[in-house]
C-alpha cells in the first residue's frame, strides 16, 4: 500500500533538520529498502568519531544491523562504515568513521563531519591515555576548522564549521571504568 506521505518530499523537520520521506518498500542512497507497508522517514546522518580503539565499531554493530569489523588493533576500519538505526518509524544513518589522530584526518573525513547533522564523540573510559587521545582528536578537528558543539552555542564563530555533538563513553563494563568516570 502506498501512502501519499511516502512521497520523497523534503520538508523542514524538528529543530531545523531536513526530513526525507522514502517511498514504501524502496530504499535510497545508503538506505536499505523497508517493508512494503512501512513508511519511514530519514531524519539525519550522525557520524561516529574518535581516537583508535575507543569502540566506534562496537557501537554501530550494537545499535544497527550492520556488522562492522571489531578488533583490538588500531585502524581496523579504514573506510566509512554506514548503518541504519530505526526507532519509531524514523531512520537515522550512523557512519563509523576511521579513527582520527594528531597525524591522521583525511579531507573526506573532515567533509563528512562538516556535512553530518550531528556527531558522537566516543571516549574509551578505561584507557589511561583516553583523555589525551580525545584532546588530540579535538585539536586535529580544529586544524581542519571544525568545532564540535556540545550545546546550543549562539556565539559560534563563523570561521569554523560547527557540528552538534554528544560525548559517549565506552567500555564502562571493564575493570577500573568506575575510577575514570
Amino acid at each position: 500500500m502506498h501512502h501519499e506521505a511516502c512521497q520523497t518530499v523534503p520538508e523542514q523537520g524538528d529543530e531545523g533538520s531536513i526530513v526525507r520521506y522514502l517511498p514504501c518498500g524502496e530504499g535510497g542512497p545508503g538506505i536499505p529498502p523497508g517493508p512494503p507497508s512501512h513508511c519511514a522517514r530519514l531524519e539525519g546522518q550522525i557520524v561516529i568519531l574518535g581516537a583508535p580503539n575507543v569502540g566506534k565499531s562496537s557501537i554501530i554493530s550494537k545499535v544497527t544491523k550492520a556488522q562492522s569489523t571489531v578488533a583490538p588493533y588500531p585502524f581496523t576500519n579504514r573506510e566509512p562504515f554506514p548503518g541504519m538505526m530505526e526507532t519509531d518509524e524514523v531512520r537515522i544513518q550512523l557512519i563509523d568513521l576511521p579513527p582520527i589522530t594528531k597525524d591522521h584526518l583525511e579531507s573526506w573525513q573532515a567533509n563528512t563531519i562538516r556535512n553530518a547533522d550531528a556527531a558522537l564523540l566516543v571516549i574509551d573510559l578505561v584507557d589511561d591515555d583516553g583523555l589525551t587521545a580525545t584532546q588530540e582528536v579535538l585539536d586535529r578537528l580544529l586544524e581542519a576548522k571544525i568545532k564540535l558543539s556540545f550545546d546550543d552555542d549562539s556565539d559560534a564563530s563563523p570561521e569554523f564549521d560547527w557540528t552538534r555533538c554528544l560525548v559517549v563513553g565506552t567500555k564502562i563494563d571493564q575493570p577500573d571504568a568506575d575510577f575514570r568516570q
